[in-house]
């Protein structure tokens, strides 16, 4: 209701205006079963002075937001309904669609269209119950995914999401095998009382990176070098509407510590804060380049490798270019002191979902580095490498 309520305000505030845009929002039901079809009401006003021509595509692409989660779907147009019409200054029409609601978790969603009207609206996710193994006529048995359960048993699993790329890699030379960890953990629910009256605190996170370079060809499989690296930052999002060529900008400041866990004379840490914006241009299914620099500020000195900064530079210069369901490039570079002590990344990832029938969300990987400090313990070593493996997230 509160949603709603908002929503009929928002376009009451756009009646007012002279020089509005189209309206639009979505009348879903209250609550819908995750797999099933559902009719989705799109209803679009006038709030301006003359009358406009609306055109009502055949499908309409939906993002349904389901805790850190976003899902794409698609509702097709009822066959009753007109590609058209003509709609007066301050009148309402109503275009009805049929979809089928993806196999999400439960709980709280936003349902979002962008074209050719901005709409959002809200519903209900409700688990699937599937009778199976019919012992009695009574005996109904629970066969929602694991993810359902285990989102109802924990709900802070809602708050955990992927935060660098994660990765498993061998290649030919030694160390031959490097993979990486990496989430983050958003401290505040969104559906709590604090996020209702003040969203500003949603942008509190804290986040676990782990990178290692593993030895497969020894006999013993020992582990050359390991990064740990917490942290702590905020960060504010935006998604960018009315732009073709720009779709999101977000910003954050943040700590960062990162060690190697050794002591003596492998010891290894350093501690920054850090600035970082990162602006995406190009809309979701076209080609688009995220520029993502992290601008450093090493604190509490570097007693153990005083030098360290001379080798890892003061920016992570990161950017990404490619599709989101096809081809993408991502380079991370830095330079040193004096431009010779830097190091660049890449790494080539494709999408092997549909390769694989919809089983396994992985992605090939293709990964090359050359310059200094691969690993923490050699930063001030050189190397060139190149391996190959999948990534969970890219």
């Amino acid at each position: 209701m509160i949603l709603r309520l908002s929503l009929l305000l928002g376009l009451l505030a756009c009646f007012l205006s002279a020089h509005a845009r189209p309206a639009a929002f979505l009348d879903l039901p209250r609550e819908a079963v995750v797999g099933d079809s559902v009719e989705l009401r799109w209803t679009v006003f006038n709030p301006g002075e003359a009358a406009i021509s609306v055109a009502v595509p055949e499908i309409l692409h939906i993002h349904l937001r389901s805790g850190a989660e976003t899902h794409r779907a698609f509702a097709e147009r009822h066959p009753d309904e007109t590609d058209g019409f003509l709609l007066e200054p301050g009148r309402f029409a109503t275009v009805l669609y049929t979809w089928q609601v993806p196999m999400a978790g439960s709980g709280p969603a936003i349902v979002e269209v962008e074209d050719p009207v901005p709409a959002v609206g809200a519903l209900r996710l409700a688990p699937r119950l599937l009778a199976s193994l019919p012992v009695t006529d009574s005996v109904r048995v629970d066969l929602r995914s694991m993810d359902d359960r285990a989102r109802e048993r924990h709900p802070e699993f809602l708050n955990f999401s992927p935060h660098e790329p994660i990765y498993f890699l061998v290649g030919p030379d030694k160390p031959n095998a490097k993979f990486q960890l990496s989430f983050k953990y958003r401290f505040f629910n969104t559906d709590g009382r604090l996020a209702r009256e003040q969203p500003w605190v949603l942008g509190w996170h804290f986040a676990y990176t782990q990178t290692s370079l593993w030895d497969l060809e020894s006999d013993s499989k020992p582990f050359l070098d390991t990064s740990y690296k917490p942290e702590f930052f905020y960060r504010l999002s935006s998604d960018i509407e009315g732009l073709e060529w720009l779709n999101r900008a977000n910003v954050a400041l943040g700590f960062r510590h990162e060690s190697n866990g050794q002591d003596g004379l492998d010891s290894r840490d350093m501690n920054v804060l850090y600035f970082q914006p990162e602006v995406t241009f190009g809309r979701e299914g076209n080609l688009q380049l995220t520029l993502a620099p992290r601008f450093m500020k090493y604190i509490f000195g570097l007693s153990e490798n005083p030098d360290l900064k001379h080798y890892r530079g003061k920016v992570d210069w990161i950017w990404t270019l490619g599709w989101l369901d096809s081809w993408q490039l991502r380079g991370l570079g830095r330079v040193g002191t004096g431009a010779k002590h830097g190091s660049l990344q890449l790494d080539l990832t494709y999408p092997l979902r549909e390769i694989l029938s919809g089983s396994l969300d992985i992605s090939f990987n293709l990964q090359f580095f050359t310059g200094y400090g691969e690993s923490l313990l050699l930063y001030n070593e050189r190397s060139t490498t190149i391996r190959a493996g999948f990534s969970i997230v890219r």
